[in-house]
């Protein structure tokens, strides 16, 4: 029997019904796991959003869950003292896990996922097929709306950090930049930032996010680093969160894909130049066409004080 050999994070956060959801269906993978490997990361209650608009403190709740389910020591749980958001929950995430394990890539989950039975098996077979191709830096798996018509392809342009695995060598590369982007979230909230302050800290390392989220910019940054982001076409999950928490979750409601011929030479090699290319032409003109509204605004004023001067003179 194969064995999934590789480290899983889980970022939990303040939504008990979500956490239940994705433990009890990461419990019954058809493709074993060494819990050890596992590391949850549990954001703190103290300074959320949720403590801001009055909803109750679940915090204690999720971390039982995570206890009794996946059955984690408490080395294996990282619980910050204030909240810290989903950004630098999955860099803490990334940096532990990396930090323990010495193999090449990692597989983090965001907690409003929940699994199909053959996830995991899914997820190993796309990790071990991509692991010749030093180009292929993220594989992303949250992709629950495709519509599987071209089968030319296995595989598209991927971006998100629902489910994800990462590779050792692109987060060493793109360290610096996420800790830049973090430092930005020390002295305010993720949800106050500007696209402005996030394209000015970011841009000097040759970054342009296509907004100021932070899974816009971590595909950016791989663009950047010219490696390659991709997804399979294929659901490995289905995102509850979007459903919202009082919504009974059934694995009928979207269709599971089996996993088959997801990998070629031809789909990694020829497509992987076509969507690095494809990639730094969308984001770049995407900058462009901000920095020339903004011209035109800053343009338009200036003719507008311009002429109430003429006028004031007259």
């Amino acid at each position: 029997m194969q064995h999934f050999d590789y480290p899983i994070g889980l970022a939990l956060f303040n939504r008990p019904t979500y956490k239940k959801a994705l433990l009890e269906s990461l419990s019954k993978q058809t493709m074993a796991f060494d819990r050890s490997l596992l590391t949850i990361h549990v954001d703190n209650y103290q300074g959320s959003r949720d403590q801001e608009v009055g909803r109750p403190d679940f915090t204690q709740t999720t971390i039982e869950f995570a206890r009794q389910y996946a059955h984690v020591l408490e080395s294996q749980l990282i619980i910050p003292k204030h909240n810290q958001g989903i950004a630098k929950s999955l860099t803490a995430l990334e940096n532990r896990l990396f930090e323990n394990t010495s193999g090449e890539w990692v597989v983090i989950i965001e907690g409003d996922m929940v699994l199909s039975t053959r996830a995991l098996e899914i997820i190993n077979q796309c990790i071990k097929q991509s692991d010749q191709y030093p180009s292929v830096a993220v594989i992303n798996f949250d992709y629950a709306d495709w519509e599987i018509t071209n089968t030319r392809f296995s595989f598209v342009r991927g971006h998100g950090t629902r489910i994800y695995a990462l590779r050792r060598t692109h987060h060493i590369e793109r360290k610096p930049v996420i800790a830049a982007f973090n430092q930005l979230l020390e002295n305010q909230s993720y949800h106050s930032l500007t696209y402005d302050q996030v394209l000015e800290t970011v841009a000097p390392f040759g970054v342009y996010p296509s907004n100021k989220l932070q899974d816009a910019l971590r595909t950016a940054t791989s663009v950047a680093f010219h490696r390659l982001q991709i997804a399979p076409k294929i659901n490995v999950a289905a995102h509850i969160g979007h459903y919202g928490q009082n919504n009974i979750y059934t694995e009928g409601r979207i269709p599971w894909i089996p996993a088959v011929d997801l990998l070629s030479e031809h789909n990694l090699n020829i497509k992987a130049i076509r969507l690095i290319r494809l990639n730094l032409f969308a984001i770049r003109w995407n900058v462009v066409v901000r920095r020339l509204r903004v011209f035109r605004k800053i343009s338009m004023r200036a003719k507008w004080i311009m002429f109430k001067a003429i006028r004031f003179k007259r």
